[in-house]
């Protein structure tokens, strides 16, 4: 049989504190305000709404350049510039080209393409 042992309510406040960090939701009773997910680098912080959408683009993509991109899953027909970080792209339809984008501080990325 297992020893037996308890638990300071300090302790317990230390458990649920780990785990709200962890799991980004308070438990019951622990007296926080529900925050973001415990990131590998605590340096790095959670960026509350959206940054990831889909959008349209025109033409070809070459690595290393911007290109304007209409959002198209946002409610609106906004258009963000955005920079190619990883290929060219060169698409057998030359309008309408399905993209998926991400944005970083201020600077929107091309993350994915139809090909």
């Amino acid at each position: 049989m297992a020893d037996s042992f308890l638990l300071s309510q300090p302790f317990i406040d230390k458990i649920r504190s780990t785990i709200d960090r962890v799991d980004g939701t308070p438990l019951p009773g622990a007296g926080g305000t529900k925050r973001g997910p415990l990131l590998e680098d605590p340096g790095v912080q959670s960026i509350s709404g959206a940054i990831f959408r889909i959008g349209t683009f025109d033409g070809e993509w070459t690595k290393g350049s911007t290109k304007t991109v209409t959002l198209t899953h946002s409610g609106t027909s906004a258009t963000v510039t955005a920079t190619n970080l990883f290929v060219d792209v060169n698409s057998a339809a030359n309008s309408g080209v399905n993209c998926a984008l991400a944005k970083d501080g201020g600077t929107w990325y091309l993350i994915a393409s139809e090909c």
